[in-house]
This record gives structure tokens, C-alpha cells and sequence, in this order.
């Protein structure tokens, strides 16, 4: 598997986006859920680096609850990409 995630990343550069939380919050209050390791150790075993993407409380725009979308913004930035050489 490493070595496809490899080919991927650095040969065809492909880029792959990963959730390290594992899924999503459906709290309605801004709370962030423990990071899963599997994206971490993969990026430090192909030797690619992370590009974190920062992604605002958006429960002000989707309730999934109630399976309902309303107009809104939702804070998105890029931080610079990141080497890991240790975990």
C-alpha cells in the first residue's frame, strides 16, 4: 500500500486529502474531535509533506441533524506545507 501511496503522491503527483479527525463533528458548538495517526505516518513513510487545510465551524451553515443547508460563510486557509520526520 505504501508503495502505491508513494507512485501516487510523487510520481504522478496526486494530491490526497485526509481528515485526520476521522469524520466530522456534529456538535451545533465548535468542538474538535481527537486526530487519528494514519495520515501522519503515511506522509513520513512516502517522505511527502502535509498541507494543512483549516476549515471554520460550520454549524451556522449545515445542520445535519435537521439534513438542512443555509447561505453563510465558512472560514477556509491554507497553512504551509509541513515536513514530518517524526511521529
Amino acid at each position: 500500500m505504501l508503495k502505491l501511496f508513494r507512485l501516487l503522491i510523487v510520481t504522478i503527483q496526486q494530491s490526497v486529502f485526509v481528515f485526520p479527525e476521522g469524520t466530522r463533528s456534529y456538535f451545533s458548538k465548535a468542538d474538535l474531535l481527537p486526530f487519528k495517526r494514519g495520515a501522519f505516518h503515511l506522509a513520513i513513510q512516502a517522505g511527502v509533506p502535509i498541507v494543512p487545510i483549516v476549515v471554520g465551524n460550520y454549524s451556522h451553515v449545515l445542520h445535519l441533524q435537521a439534513m438542512s443547508f443555509e447561505s453563510g460563510t465558512i472560514d477556509i486557509r491554507g497553512i504551509p506545507p509541513r515536513r514530518l520526520r517524526f511521529w
